[in-house]
């Protein structure tokens, strides 16, 4: 009986844990650096308050990147598996998951039927060039008006979380003598490299987003020292002593990483691609440097 009374127990908390209802998600993929004016697509007026706010930067050669991202990944299937893996948003706890929204109107009155009217938006912008993969992310809280009038939308909390990797370092060395060769190692593989890639890398975003707001990113947390103290300059190189003096590596799994920067900034970097370079705001706000992947042939 008593057992019986415990699985009872354990059988109720299981079911409200799966009840926990999530805040609603707004997901926005940046294609190009007009995208945040152009409200045309969604509800005007909540996008263009949201895109006073909007805080990844795409410029003209990210947005190659992100072109070529797209066209390898496919548009459709990346917003579907984005919105997956952004339902429960920075929870690592079971939720009555449903998926981030993929329109702004919907996404609207999802938060007015909560009791706080709150929310958060998801930007990301994922790239690819011909050596490395990255999606960058920033997330903040939405608050909205009771209303629909020409009232302010209230904005707080951002975070950035990134997530990156590199082909190995023998096989990036052919960018420029063999090409043909780098670009083939982002499709082997049953399912692809770069879908594989992609779908632990939306969920290590989130898992960064929830050490980001449960405070753990607000020093060095796990970690020791900073990158600029790390003593293998070889397996974790930062380029920029400022910035790097105040990033901290939270956990070194052998074969990737984990750093914070200032509260703020989370990444998640395998083994090649924090040898290369590790500057986490760097890559945060600008994107990885390098050659975007041609479009093929017609």
């Amino acid at each position: 009986m008593k057992n019986l009374l415990l699985a009872v127990v354990l059988i109720a908390v299981a079911g409200n844990a799966c009840a926990i209802e999530p805040p609603p998600v707004l997901l926005v993929v940046q294609r190009d650096e007009g995208a945040k004016n152009q409200a045309g697509n969604h509800s005007g007026l909540l996008v263009f308050g949201i895109g006073a706010w909007a805080a990844s930067s795409v410029n003209k050669k990210s947005a190659r990147k992100v072109e070529s991202f797209l066209r390898v990944v496919g548009t459709e299937d990346f917003v579907a598996r984005s919105q997956a893996a952004f339902g429960c948003f920075a929870n690592s706890q079971p939720c009555a998951a449903r998926p981030a929204f993929a329109d702004a109107e919907l996404f609207s009155q999802a938060v007015r039927a909560t009791p706080a009217h709150e929310g958060y938006v998801v930007e990301l912008v994922p790239e690819l060039v011909a050596e490395q993969m990255l999606i960058r992310a920033a997330a903040y809280r939405v608050r909205l008006p009771d209303d629909r009038e020409l009232a302010p939308i209230d904005v707080s909390g951002r975070f950035h979380a990134l997530y990156t990797t590199r082909a190995p370092a023998s096989l990036a060395a052919l960018r420029k003598p063999n090409p043909v060769a780098l670009e083939a190692y982002w499709s082997e593989g049953d399912p692809r490299r770069i879908v594989s890639a992609t779908i632990r890398g939306l969920a290590e975003i989130n898992a960064l987003f929830a050490i980001l707001m449960s405070g753990e990113g607000g020093g060095p947390g796990e970690a020791t020292m900073n990158l600029n103290q790390f003593p293998d300059k070889k397996r974790l190189a930062c380029k920029g002593e400022a910035l790097c003096a105040l990033s901290y590596l939270f956990k070194d799994n052998g074969d990737s990483f984990v750093l914070v920067h200032s509260g703020n900034y989370a990444g998640w970097l395998d083994a090649e691609a924090a040898a290369h370079d590790a500057n986490l705001p760097s890559l945060a706000q600008f994107g990885v440097p390098g050659t975007p992947l041609p479009a093929p042939a017609r």
